[in-house]
């Protein structure tokens, strides 16, 4: 299914996006290129297809005392990159579960420790911003209502504006439904929202269709970033949020990283021309994984260019394949 590009082609490619990265040559009006980063993860991060890059994650603590930085060894070499790829910026994700944030964001002591905490590790760690993924604000137990946690989450996105300065970038992932932000209000505060239009179903229904189809369970991408839109939200405020991942059934796990994907015996690969997404069916043509590749990857990015938004971003580096098959494709879609 999935075609390894031979080793002389890899090398090529590899040798092109550093000389790249190299020389600092970036276009002019670049399309933001956002990847996640694991801080788990141990191998070397390619940049020369990225222009963004948020390291995942410092969370609150349960006794809301705290912003702890996972594993700091990493987020200071994913700072460090900085010093290699001229134009690349390095942010990072706070998040923490549901209900501690939500007791946390209810007290304006408790905001401002979050707060402050955040603008130390920014500082100390000489990164550009700041990526709130809070999922999803009225869930969890212990949590306040839906209202509530969202017009608290608000004020936290003004308060770190207001200590950070206009010079910071603040960006929010949220869910590709709207679930949990007020986004007339949220848009005032941030740069932009990471859509994660990704996890929208599992098989035998797509997770990251494009257009509705007949395997699209409730929502896709294109809904998506409508609702956004028509909230009132700037397109220049929209990152489209893409997987390097599939979601599988059957002989695969639920959650399979683009890298590790393989056909087994009897499947075959299929793509929906309507949804614009691949799909692989078993021997009796049932759905039993869901992802995206190169070619679909492509399409979503002409779409995210065709309808004005910033860019894209994708969850995460760290399961492209050797030749940065996914990262190409989007970097160079946005960019041509």
């Amino acid at each position: 299914m999935k075609q390894l590009l031979p080793a002389v082609l890899i090398a090529a490619v590899l040798t092109g996006c550093f000389a790249t990265a190299a020389t600092g040559a970036r276009p002019e009006n670049e399309k933001i290129v956002c990847a996640y980063m694991a801080h788990s993860a141990t191998d070397s991060v390619p940049t020369c297809y990225i222009n963004r890059l948020i390291y995942s994650h410092v969370y609150l603590n349960t006794t809301l005392t705290d912003v702890t930085v996972l594993n700091p060894s990493r987020l200071r070499y994913a700072s460090s990159l900085k010093s290699r790829d001229e134009g690349l910026e390095v942010m990072v994700s706070f998040g923490g579960s549901p209900s501690t944030l939500s007791r946390a964001m209810r007290s304006d002591s408790l905001r401002a420790i979050v707060v402050d905490r955040c603008v130390d590790i920014i500082n100390e760690f000489n990164l550009d911003g700041i990526d709130i993924d809070w999922e999803y604000p009225g869930r969890g137990e212990g949590a306040l209502s839906e209202k509530e946690d969202v017009a608290n989450y608000v004020k936290l996105l003004a308060d770190l504006r207001r200590a950070l300065g206009p010079d910071k970038r603040i960006t929010i992932a949220c869910a590709g439904s709207g679930y949990g932000v007020d986004l007339p209000e949220m848009a005032r505060w941030v740069d932009q929202f990471n859509v994660m239009c990704y996890d929208m179903g599992t098989p035998p229904s797509h997770h990251s269709a494009l257009y509705p189809s007949e395997h699209v369970a409730w929502i896709e991408t294109d809904g998506s970033i409508s609702r956004f839109l028509d909230a009132g939200v700037p397109p220049e405020k929209i990152i489209l949020g893409v997987p390097f991942y599939g979601r599988g059934a059957g002989p695969f796990n639920s959650f399979v990283e683009w890298r590790d994907i393989t056909l087994p015996d009897g499947a075959t690969e299929r793509f929906d021309s309507v949804a614009m997404v691949p799909w692989i069916a078993d021997a009796a043509g049932e759905m039993i994984l869901t992802y995206d590749n190169p070619r679909s990857l492509a399409m979503k990015c002409r779409y995210a260019a065709d309808r004005g938004l910033a860019g894209a971003m994708y969850w995460r580096i760290e399961e492209d394949d050797s030749a940065q098959s996914l990262g190409r494709a989007v970097y160079t879609t946005l960019n041509p």
